[in-house]
């Protein structure tokens, strides 16, 4: 077994009501850069979520199925996504510079078919 290179892990603290919530009902953590706005997603691996870790899933792809030309967006193209919260929306954005709120999870589902390639 080859050497652990401990400089690539990165420590995050949260209060622990976050942390247990995070550990018990999480299937999704976004980290978001407060001054940039950049975000990282992670993925519970497996099935329950108490006893998996989360895997990075920096960029999702995602072929729009809503209204062609809406938002900017083009009808049956593949775009790389992410998604976020903020101020009681769910925003999804492009690699390229795209983005739509969204009211809900299943608002965005409408529009978009998700390719879990990651």
């Amino acid at each position: 077994m080859g050497k652990i290179d401990f400089s690539i892990i990165k420590t995050v603290r949260v209060p622990h009501q976050q942390f247990e919530s995070i550990k018990n009902k999480a299937k999704y953590l976004m980290i978001q850069d407060k001054d940039k706005g950049d975000v990282l997603t992670f993925a519970l691996i497996g099935e329950t979520v108490a006893s998996n870790p989360f895997k990075v899933a920096t960029h999702v792809k995602g072929i729009f199925i809503g209204k062609d030309g809406s938002m900017g967006f083009k009808y049956g193209k593949e775009y790389e996504i992410y998604t976020y919260y903020h101020n009681k929306c769910v925003h999804l954005k492009t690699k390229d510079g795209l983005w739509c709120p969204y009211s809900n999870i299943e608002k965005l589902l409408e529009n978009w078919r998700i390719i879990y390639d990651n």
